[in-house]
């Protein structure tokens, strides 16, 4: 037996890395090379096609790089519908419903005046307050007059990242909640359901606030956020997961609703506190993005890939027969060569989406905007609360966002 031991380690330290590496090369390799090594140019002319083209090759990407990181992994049978729906529902909610209520009922219900006595009265003071908190929070996130670091990192935590990451762990957590079986493979689905929640939650983003059609056009700005961004999504909310399930128990446990509430945003706070970290101090040095990025992955193998190592890396465990487990393969003998066709496919479809984008001039040698000066969406003092709104940076040509409100009547130019 002995003997038998010192093998069984070298093989599994030997295929642990062919099982990690597909994700950290797209998130940290793959990702941050393309922002290095593309030009900086803006989408015209075939811009949507360029961008409909960055899409499909991060999306599929990003889903190659989660079979690689669950190959050899047993899952129970409904494996595939349960991660399509977790991404379905993400993607339709933050599309359809997060961005909206975000940007328009939450202010309306801040300005609306409601009386209410007992209990509902005080849900309404509670809601409130939370939402003040959290309109403070987007104020201090999204406002590019705000330079202390502290306050950016404490606004985006409270004002954009913890609702993130409970929206996208939702899916996982009521399967962890709800799961009947306890073993591995269970708790790898819940992982993988996790990982496709955030994807939708990415891409749902990406499409509404982050494409040519919402005012972002820059290229190598859309390139990075579909080769690493929406990844990252994916990775926060699976670290997210690996916290629930290790307190559904307590979850179950719990004598109110509340109480339930509690351990989930306990849950959270720590992939929050990294989505915050990468939203405060990646884009102001390439070498902080890295080292974040470089930790979130850490955090994800310590917290969600080791309690399954024996099944990712070994193979699957016998598990009862009323699981119906089945292989989640990605159809190949030697995974590598698979990963290289992918990564070069994709590379491919990003240096043609940059021949569609017909403008060549960096956008540092663009003329400069009328006075100097870039558009923000201003909010109108009377509507939205002296201004306790602000919302996303438009391009130096795009017009502002129309104010629900007064129709755009109090809009104003600023620098």
């Amino acid at each position: 037996m002995s003997s038998k031991l010192p093998m069984n380690t070298a093989e599994n330290l030997k295929s642990k890395l062919p099982a990690f590496a597909p994700l950290a090369t797209c998130m940290v390799g793959f990702g941050w090379f393309m922002l290095l090594v593309l030009p900086d140019r803006q989408f015209t002319g075939l811009g949507y096609v360029a961008f409909l083209l960055v899409a499909a090759g991060g999306i599929g990407f990003s889903t190659l790089s989660v079979a690689f990181l669950f190959h050899r992994s047993s899952f129970p049978k409904e494996t595939t519908g349960e991660m399509a729906t977790g991404f379905i529902l993400v993607f339709l909610f933050t599309a359809i419903l997060f961005i909206p209520i975000i940007d328009t009922l939450v202010p309306w219900f801040l300005k609306t005046e409601v009386h209410a006595g007992g209990k509902p009265g005080i849900l309404i003071a509670v809601s409130r307050f939370i939402l003040k908190i959290i309109t403070l929070g987007r104020n201090s996130a999204f406002n590019t007059d705000t330079t202390d670091e502290g306050e950016i990192f404490m606004g985006t935590f409270l004002g954009v990242a913890l609702l993130e990451e409970l929206t996208k762990v939702a899916p996982a957590a009521y399967l962890a909640y709800k799961a009947t079986s306890k073993d591995q493979s269970m708790r790898s689905l819940v992982l993988a359901v996790a990982i496709a929640s955030g994807f939708g939650f990415g891409v749902g983003e990406a499409f509404v606030c982050y494409s040519p059609w919402s005012g972002m056009t820059d290229f190598s700005g859309n390139v990075l956020r579909w080769f690493l961004l929406v990844p990252l999504h994916g990775t926060w909310s699976a670290i997210s997961a690996a916290f629930v399930w290790n307190n559904v128990r307590s979850m179950q446990r719990a004598k109110t609703n509340w109480g339930i509430l509690g351990y989930m945003v306990a849950s959270v706070c720590l992939s929050a506190g990294l989505h915050s970290a990468h939203n405060t101090f990646a884009g102001r040095s390439f070498f902080w993005g890295i080292t974040i990025t470089i930790g979130t992955l850490w955090m994800l193998k310590v917290h969600a890939l080791n309690g399954q190592a024996s099944l990712a890396f070994n193979g699957p465990r016998a598990l009862p027969q009323e699981n119906s487990p089945i292989e989640f393969n990605i159809g190949a003998e030697n995974p590598r060569d698979s990963f290289k066709q992918i990564t070069a496919l994709c590379f491919a479809l990003v240096v043609v989406s940059g021949i569609f984008t017909s403008s060549t001039k960096s956008l540092s040698q663009r003329p400069p905007s009328y006075g100097q000066r870039e558009l923000h969406r201003v909010p109108c003092s009377e509507c939205y609360g002296a201004g306790r709104i602000l919302g996303p940076l438009l391009g130096p040509d795009m017009k502002p966002l129309i104010c629900p409100v007064c129709k755009g009547k109090r809009y104003e130019l600023v620098p």
